[in-house]
């Protein structure tokens, strides 16, 4: 289950992307929510008319809600529309952003990990490694211990059995 404040921290990233701006976002947004099946009653307008002219109102509104407005989740009506607009924007970002994507919803699973570790070279998935315990020292638990020794031995012998 992906939080409000993860949802908003995803949408902080993805529009540190050279490609991406709050118009993107927004039109990428409303497509995905619009494409949703059975979609909650918040204010997202359709930005692309049927014939084909685009709505720059309903885009503005939608922008402005999204970004000015539910993001920052002021009151419990922001928070409520907020979490109805995360499945559209976790759509959006998977369409535009797939590594991104996969960060969110499974960045901190030792799969993910795991995998992230075997693309890199060796001397920098040992930073990878070094860089990760910082990060979870305070609250890493033994058997993350164990499980972190063990990806490392994993790494480094996947590592000699390439480079033969």
């Amino acid at each position: 289950m992906i939080t409000p404040e993860t949802a908003s921290q995803a949408l902080a990233s993805w529009l540190a992307y050279l490609q991406i701006t709050q118009e993107t976002a927004t039109q990428l947004i409303t497509r995905a929510f619009l494409e949703q099946p059975a979609r909650p009653e918040i204010a997202v307008h359709r930005i692309e008319r049927d014939d084909g002219t685009v709505d720059y109102d309903a885009w503005r509104r939608n922008r402005i809600n999204i970004f000015q407005r539910w993001r920052k989740r002021e009151t419990a009506e922001h928070c409520e529309k907020f979490s109805a607009l995360i499945p559209a924007i976790l759509e959006a970002i998977r369409e535009s952003a797939p590594e991104l994507h996969k960060r969110i919803t499974a960045g901190q699973s030792i799969e993910y990990l795991l995998s992230q570790l075997l693309k890199k070279p060796q001397w920098q998935a040992r930073y990878f490694l070094a860089r990760r315990w910082r990060i979870l020292s305070g609250s890493v638990t033994r058997p993350y211990m164990r499980y972190r020794r063990y990806v490392a031995v994993i790494a480094s012998s996947t590592r000699d059995m390439t480079s033969e």
